[in-house]
């Protein structure tokens, strides 16, 4: 799916459905998907949503797609028994999203290609876990058609924060 997606990205087909989206619902819906992924590693996973967001105008499948790709990586590349945190909060017209978990971290080395195509970390590939390397891409690609912005923080070792900012009614242009 991910190949799809990010060859309908290249050829400038994604076929985008905004409607009126509460973005709390769809992010509650991902992280109980991933709950049986987070148990297995002992992970527990914090909601810290505020519920004063009104709903917005996004197209909930590429949202959800965006929210289940960040979960995913920070369980994935969590410690066992760590802690992934995910919050939402709306101010000056703007969506701000954070996930954060206490994994292992990018390497400095890596921190600039993490949102190409095909792209692991090193550690990353070093560690148990499989990816195509396509995930980060599809966020950002979407994140950016949105007319919003995706960065992280990341320290090695101890862990990663993606940020979100979408402007508040967001309505996709395709």
């Amino acid at each position: 799916n991910d190949l799809l997606n990010v060859s309908r990205i290249d050829q400038g087909k994604v076929q985008n459905e905004p409607q009126l989206t509460d973005i709390c619902e769809v992010v509650k819906a991902a992280a109980a998907e991933i709950d049986a992924e987070a148990q297995k590693k002992k992970v527990a996973i914090d909601l810290r949503l505020d519920k004063t967001i009104p709903k917005m105008i996004i197209d909930p499948k590429r949202f959800r797609d965006v929210v289940e790709n960040l979960l995913s990586n920070a369980i994935k590349y969590n410690i066992m028994g760590g802690k992934v945190v995910i919050a939402a909060m709306l101010a000056s017209n703007y969506i701000y999203i954070s996930v954060s978990d206490d994994g292992i971290g990018i390497p400095n080395k890596d921190q600039e290609r993490v949102f190409s195509k095909f792209y692991r970390a090193a550690n990353a590939d070093k560690s148990d876990t499989t990816g195509s390397g396509l995930g980060l891409f599809l966020v950002k690609s979407y994140v950016e058609e949105w007319g919003g912005t995706v960065r992280f923080q990341s320290v090695e070792g101890k862990g990663t924060t993606f940020y979100l900012e979408l402007p508040f009614n967001v309505k996709n242009s395709t």
